[in-house]
Formats: structure tokens, sequence, C-alpha cells
């Protein structure tokens, strides 16, 4: 193929997003995965509460139980002719789990730690790379958004200069850590929103402030020193989520939808 100066093209981002969210329990991951347009879930953790939600598998038998179950199911949704518009796994940490367990019974190991030298979580990649290489089938290919929910942890990292801080993170190992936030678009970090107060303190004027959680939800998304987070669209540092309204308040930042 010849290329020409004259022949340039403005480009931007078309196809649907891959979104990561990630937070403590609680606050209402998979209410706001749910919200996003026909959702399919591939369900690790039992973690639906009273949520009525489209999965592979009936209530009684409980989530995903093998890495062989989620690839199956993934690799479902990229056969066979469907209506859903979105794929969920939920939740990133126990598929995680589940990839140890399969790269375990393959090398004949009794746990990850057995080929020493981190070389048991090397031997993850190739199962990683063979779930986000369907990912990215039913997203190219069926135009399926791709949102995976993780669970927080507080990990050490270093800044700039130097100086070790503390910060929210999406707990898994920092092998996986690395290649699934290199692959997302969008990385939020899913938080109640704390308003401090301050009250009366038994008189003579003083004061005592104390923090308090409300219903209202905060979606960071531009990676302020106390969490992980990134977003390649053009959207605000942070959302406000409400109940019911996450995905429309996260949806005018998303490549358009098909059809919308």
């Amino acid at each position: 193929m010849a290329f020409s100066i004259d022949a340039l093209h403005t480009t931007r981002a078309v196809h649907p997003p891959r979104v990561l969210i990630f937070g403590p329990p609680g606050t209402g991951k998979t209410t706001l995965a749910s919200e996003f347009p026909k959702p399919i879930f591939i369900q690790t953790e039992d973690g639906a509460g009273s949520l009525a939600l489209t999965t592979f598998k009936p209530s009684e038998e409980g989530p995903m139980s093998s890495y062989d179950e989620v690839t199956e199911a993934l690799s479902l949704l990229g056969s066979a002719e469907h209506g859903f518009q979105t794929v969920v796994i939920d939740c990133l940490d126990a598929l995680e789990t589940l990839i140890w367990a399969h790269t375990c019974a393959v090398n004949q190991w009794t746990n990850i730690e057995d080929a020493g030298f981190g070389k048991g979580y090397v031997a993850t990649d190739a199962h990683w790379d063979h779930v986000f290489s369907i990912l990215d089938y039913l997203r190219l290919t069926k135009k399926m958004n791709v949102v995976l929910l993780a669970h927080d942890e507080i990990t050490t990292a270093p800044d700039q200069s130097n100086v070790e801080y503390k910060r929210h993170s999406p707990r898994l190992h920092k092998r996986a850590l690395a290649f699934v936030t290199a692959n997302m678009d969008v990385i939020g970090f899913l938080r109640q929103q704390i308003t401090v107060v301050e009250k009366d303190a038994g008189g003579f004027g003083k004061k005592t402030t104390k923090a308090e959680g409300g219903a209202q939800r905060v979606l960071e998304l531009s990676a302020p020193a106390f969490c992980v987070a990134k977003c390649r669209y053009e959207a605000p540092e942070r959302l406000i989520i409400k109940r019911g309204a996450g995905y429309a308040a996260l949806a005018p930042f998303l490549p358009a939808q098909p059809g919308s």
C-alpha cells in the first residue's frame, strides 16, 4: 500500500469501550454494570444481591466454577446469534483465582507459587491473553461493550519523587494488573461520596468534624493520587453516580452505541 501526505486521515474511537470498574464491596459496581445496554453477566462470584441479572447459570448452581466454564461462555457469545450489547465479568479478582487453579492443574502444581521465582504468574499470561482475545472479538466483531468489575485493595506506590504513598488499586497480582490496565479504555474507581460535617463538641465554641457517607457514589476517572484510574475519552475527572442513572452519567463520554 502506498501512503501519501496528501491523503491523511483524522481518526477517533469508534469501537465499543473496554471499561474496568473497581471499588470496595457494596459500592454498586454490579448495579452500575447492569445499567449498560442489554448486559449478559459472566459471574465468577455471587455478588448480584437482589439484582435480576441475565447469566449463563441459574442462581442455585452458583457462579462460574472454572476457567473452562468462563471461556466456554465467552466463546458462545462470539459464535451464537443474540441481542446482547454488553458482556460483564463479575468479578475479575475471582476470575484470577480460576486462572491460577487452571494453570496449576495444567502444570500439576499444588499452588501458583510451586514453580518458584514468580514463574507460576508468568504461566498465567497465556490464559489472560486467551480471555482478552475473546473479549476483543466480542468488542470488534460483535460490537459489544466490555465491562470488567473488581474489588479494590490498598497498595503502596512511589510517586515521581520516589516518595511512597497509599492508593486504591484493583485486587489483582501486579503482573495481571499491568496486563489488564493496559488493555482498558476506562478504569474507574467507584467510591462512596464522603461529606465532612462540623458539629458542636460540648460547648465553649469547640467543634468536631465527622465524615459521613451518603447514597451517592463517585466514579474517579483521572488517576488522582489515592487510586488507579484512567479514561482515554474526553471526560471529567470524576462523575457523580446515582442509582439507576450511573450509565446515563458515563455514556455521553463513551463512543456511540450501535443504533444510537
